[in-house]
């Protein structure tokens, strides 16, 4: 009897980047979402663990890949080389070209299945597979090299990778436009939803594939400008809501023009709630910590004019600036919200290390949990400091070294940011335009006739989604894969005469790196514009 069973059936993927139960949940208990409550109710659901930090291009690797940051080294949309101190200068965009590890799509068609994929982000430039892939977040705006085959552009119908007419003398400008024409950001968001579902339903109906997955990025824009509506006056997050009952009714259009017994999952890379209302200084709490050094006066005070703008420069500075490295046991790196990096400056790991291995390097690390755990916030005294991450446990893999030594998760109500000259370690955000952010918690949704129903108790993450997706379908998971088998999908009938099966997968399988050339740095420099009007950098 073969480990696991060689199966025929297809399976359909509906990906709604950012999405969250805390708007699915009450929409389907009002009666508004029945497409995705009769996969939920008549599947089987959970919440869904994103990566640290829960960021597009690290949560989607890890999907793509099946394993942790650590392994297919994406931490972020940026590469950064922190032994190096290149820390707020990044010179190369992270995508397809950068991951490492072994894509599912490669195991699926190892195994003789074929695969489709619409819209994954950071599947730029696109694999050469056995299948389709029209690639996702981060295509660059100019690009038109962004699906496989070819000739499958020409069956596309005004087919949209992201927003468009964004664009105000070549420069992003999503946050300028929320405040000019809210209206108009809203009506290109459903414009390019609405031909994202018209294109796949033409590519389910008409291509050859076992396996679909296709992602609404749609959620995500609309989530991070209007969770809350403070400048139209509607009540909080109706916009948001509506937006959802729109998708509601593409993904209703997908579910009917895939094969009825196809197993249907829908997922999200990482959830969303309010954004905060509240920032933590770096600086100042790197004050508190101990441990890091700042240059010497003169320099510092001439950044500072730098700062405030004296000489009109749009970069004033860089943290690379302002940091002593030869004088710093610790040093700060920016993340992501309210995620703050914590490097060490260790001996032979860091160009310019001056802590020894073992003893030393404990003891700083042992001092500045304890600093941490005992932080406050001095108006409401409660604890800033949610869960101290270290990257031997989140990050396993040879990229493991490319990470901060800790990554310190604080509440949800504050955002990092990296003040040098104010002195406050908590304060007040001033008005921002976005109203919504990460959260760690996505959805998990799944429907087909091998599968439960109900609610899956334990924590699942979004690598394990990788893994059980290849178990649906047949295929043997590589033993490289951090991602487990979501076991409770099954009863312990179908687990015992189907017990999952492993495999060795060869280096021939892992995706390569390309070097950069002069059109890849300006793509470059117009995706990183696109990230930071979409509040990113």
């Amino acid at each position: 009897m073969p480990l696991c069973e060689k199966s025929k059936q297809k399976l359909l993927l509906i990906g709604i980047d950012g999405g969250t139960f805390d708007i699915i949940i009450p929409l389907i208990k009002e009666g508004k979402l029945p497409n995705i409550s009769a996969l939920l109710h008549n599947g089987i659901h959970s919440e869904l663990l994103s990566t640290i930090p829960p960021v597009t291009a690290p949560a989607w690797s890890s999907f793509i890949t099946g394993t942790n940051p650590g392994k297919h080294g994406v931490f972020y949309f940026f590469d950064r080389d922190l032994n190096n101190y290149k820390i707020s200068g990044p010179k190369k965009l992270m995508n397809l070209s950068n991951m490492k590890g072994v894509p599912f799509w490669r195991v699926l068609n190892k195994h003789g299945q074929k695969a489709g994929l619409i819209n994954v982000p950071l599947t730029y430039p696109p694999d050469k597979l056995d299948g389709f892939m029209i690639s996702g977040m981060l295509v660059p705006p100019e690009a038109n090299d962004y699906v496989y085959p070819t000739e499958l552009s020409g069956k596309l119908e005004d087919y949209r990778v992201d927003l468009e007419g964004l664009m105000v003398q070549n420069r992003w400008q999503a946050r300028a436009l929320i405040k000019e024409d809210r209206e108009k950001f809203v009506r290109d968001v459903y414009k390019m939803s609405e031909k994202r579902a018209q294109n796949t339903i033409k590519l389910i109906k008409e291509e050859v594939w076992d396996f679909l997955a296709v992602v609404f990025t749609g959620s995500d824009r609309i989530s991070h400008f209007f969770w809350e509506d403070v400048h139209g006056g509607e009540s909080a997050a109706s916009v948001l809501k509506d937006y959802y009952i729109f998708l509601d009714e593409q993904i209703g259009r997908l579910l009917k023009a895939a094969p009825e017994d196809a197993t249907k999952v829908i997922i999200s890379d990482h959830g969303f709630g309010k954004a905060p209302d509240k920032s933590i200084n770096a600086f100042v709490l790197m004050r508190i910590l101990g441990g890091t050094a700042l240059v010497s006066g003169n320099k510092l005070s001439c950044l500072k004019k730098l700062f405030y703008g004296k000489l009109r420069l749009q970069n004033p500075f860089a943290m690379e600036d302002l940091v002593d490295w030869e004088r710093s046991q610790i040093f700060p790196v920016p993340i992501y919200g309210n995620f703050l990096g914590i490097c060490i400056n260790t001996k032979k790991e860091k160009r310019l290390g001056i802590v020894s291995a073992g003893k030393e390097y404990n003891s700083i690390k042992q001092g500045v949990i304890a600093r941490l755990n005992s932080l406050k916030d001095p108006d409401s005294g409660e604890k800033l400091v949610t869960q101290i991450h270290f990257r031997e446990d989140i990050y396993p893999g040879r990229f493991m070294n490319q990470a901060p030594d800790m990554i310190v998760q604080f509440s949800y109500d504050y955002n990092i940011e990296f003040s040098p000259f104010k002195r406050t370690l908590v304060r007040k955000s001033a008005n921002p335009i976005r109203t919504g952010d990460h959260r760690r918690e996505g959805i998990f949704i799944a429907s087909g006739p091998k599968l439960r129903t109900g609610n899956i108790e334990r924590k699942i993450y979004i690598e394990d989604v990788t893994s059980s997706i290849l178990y649906l379908l047949g295929v043997p998971i590589p033993d490289s894969y951090d991602g487990a088998l979501i076991k409770e999908l099954f009863d312990a009938e179908h687990l015992a005469k189907h017990p999952p099966q492993f495999e060795k997968t060869g280096t021939q399988f892992e995706l390569e790196s390309e070097g950069s050339t002069k059109k890849d740095q300006d793509e470059f420099e117009e995706s990183k514009q696109m990230l930071k009007s979409l509040g990113y950098l």
